[in-house]
């Protein structure tokens, strides 16, 4: 990995049960490290969604240097946020992660 490829600024997050004031319980994210990333090509695929016909789906591919980050985190860069649908740490020395933009 080329550590000048590291060249946007990103904050992991981590997903966490807070309670709410019903007495149950809700998701919040809460950030646990704010590392260099590479934002990869993005991944343009279709998704069959039943009755509804074909969606398109684009995933975006982010390279950290080695770190803890696992499936159901999410990513912010800027304004931008990302859930974490995979982790690949088969590479020595970096964690690629497969992305989805979150739509708000």
């Amino acid at each position: 990995m080329k550590v000048s490829r590291l060249r946007h600024r990103v904050a992991l997050l981590k997903p966490i049960r807070a309670p709410d004031e019903y007495g149950g319980a809700r998701v919040v994210y809460e950030e646990v490290a704010s590392v260099w990333s590479d934002f990869l090509r993005p991944n343009f695929g279709h998704q069959n969604l039943q009755g509804d016909g074909d969606v398109l789906v684009i995933s975006q591919g982010i390279r950290l240097r080695k770190t803890t980050v696992e499936r159901g985190w999410r990513v912010q860069q800027g304004d931008r946020l990302f859930d974490v649908l995979d982790v690949d740490e088969s590479v020595t020395g970096e964690t690629i992660l497969t992305t989805q933009e979150v739509e708000r």
